[in-house]
């Protein structure tokens, strides 16, 4: 498991159709410092260590439906890529360098409007991302050693939300 914050900007273009229904194209970008463990139990009788996912980006769509006109409850989907810092690990002088995962991601969530401001929103998602494996090289007394390292990150997100179309 891992721990820490983010801080995510991002943008999209929604169209609702058959009066209940809002289809989305975005796009986010993550400023991160979610740490996490990292072991190899194959390598020098078992070793581990701290990494870092530093920043984080992700293309896809959502599919929204309003129950009622101030809330819509979305699924999300799409391409995401993360970039991890090295690590170093104990209890032996191992360590690896900063490396960019590709993937996919599906997520989960709503969006409340205010009435009393026109144009913000609340918005609350759940994202799961799962992460291509990569062969990493190892660096330190012994060469050529490799691990093989598979990301997955869940996070919760809760923002305000400014739209710049709501007097339509």
């Amino acid at each position: 498991g891992g721990r820490g914050w983010l801080g995510r900007v991002g943008g999209g273009c929604d169209y609702q159709f058959w009066q209940k229904f809002v289809v989305v194209a975005l796009a986010d970008y993550d400023f991160a410092s979610l740490k996490g463990n990292i072991s190899a139990l194959g390598v020098a009788g078992g070793i581990s260590g701290d990494e870092k996912m530093t920043w984080a980006w992700a293309g896809g769509g959502r599919l929204g439906y309003l129950p009622w006109d101030t809330l819509m409850v979305y699924m999300s989907g799409g391409y995401t890529q993360a970039h991890f810092n090295g690590t170093i690990f104990t209890p032996v002088a191992f360590t690896t360098s900063g490396t960019t995962y590709s993937g996919w991601f599906l997520g989960s969530g709503y969006e409340y409007r205010f009435d009393m401001l026109p144009g913000l929103y609340w918005r609350t998602e759940y994202r799961f991302n799962s992460y291509n494996s990569k062969d990493i090289h190892v660096g330190g007394p012994t060469p050529g050693v490799f691990i093989n390292s598979e990301k997955f990150v869940q996070t919760v997100t809760s923002s305000l939300v400014w739209r710049f179309n709501w007097w339509r």
